[in-house]
């Protein structure tokens, strides 16, 4: 953000597509409220902050520590308690992946010159990552792709890339 902040660019989109919980069992931030809380640090504490940052969640699934609610309504209360200023504007959506993913690729496809985005995948989003998918999410030249890959998951993409020649 501190870099993003000191380039041309005037809105920086931020996309977790798998937004989780926002806060584990034991109160710790997922992918979704670190990212909110980066951005707060980002404006409480830096000397050129970004002009307007778009942040998309989303998250289809039900949460499995509140189980009357959606997991993007508990991201959704986390994320409003941390009191964002103006400029950082949050968008929620529970649709499936294959349902928005599309509209997403379309979307990015759309920026311009004064647009950068960052899509965020973490492990709940590997099984839908097929290679293309992550190309078309690229390929316009104003995203950035960042992949949370922890140790413990590696073996996976072993795995399929030695059965798999088409992985």
């Amino acid at each position: 953000l501190n870099v993003l902040a000191n380039t041309p660019f005037k809105i920086i989109y931020l996309l977790d597509l798998f937004a989780g919980e926002g806060r584990d069992v034991d109160g710790n931030s997922c992918s979704s409220i670190a990212a909110v809380e980066a951005l707060k640090n980002h404006y409480d504490t830096a000397n050129s902050v970004c002009k307007k940052v778009k942040v998309f969640f989303n998250d289809y699934g039900n949460s499995v520590i509140e189980k009357e609610i959606k997991k993007i309504e508990r991201v959704e209360r986390f994320a409003t308690e941390l009191a964002l200023p103006q400029q950082y504007e949050i968008t929620y959506s529970s649709e499936s992946f294959e349902n928005i993913i599309d509209k997403v690729i379309q979307r990015l496809n759309r920026l311009d010159s004064s647009e950068k985005a960052l899509c965020f995948f973490d492990p709940w989003g590997y099984k839908y990552s097929k290679p293309q998918v992550l190309k078309d999410i690229m390929s316009n030249g104003k995203t950035e792709l960042l992949l949370f890959m922890p140790m413990c998951f590696i073996h996976r993409f072993a795995a399929k890339a030695l059965k798999d020649e088409d992985y």
